[in-house]
């Protein structure tokens, strides 16, 4: 914020009445808040995507040592994004 204020006798009144006006003003804090349907934020939360799917399927298999190939189509699928080449 600026605020104009003047160094004339004449303006004393105004320019004090300014300068309380943006000391107020500087004092003023907004916080943003997302408008969101509490239901559908606790869903959204709930919600896990697939890379970490397979991140936990990966781990609770080596915790456990069951062995389901999961690990095999992960190296796939991390080759095919890698281009094809395994070795990247």
């Amino acid at each position: 914020m600026v605020a104009t204020v003047s160094p004339a006798a004449d303006n004393y009144d105004e320019t004090l009445s300014t300068l309380r006006y943006a000391d107020r003003a500087k004092n003023i804090v907004n916080h943003a808040v997302v408008n969101e349907d509490p239901n559908a934020r606790i869903i959204r939360e709930l919600q896990i995507p697939p890379s970490q799917n397979r991140l936990l399927l990966v781990s609770s298999n080596e915790l456990t040592g069951k062995s389901t190939g999961f690990k095999v189509v992960e190296e796939e699928y991390a080759s095919a994004e890698n281009g094809g080449n395994k070795y990247t």
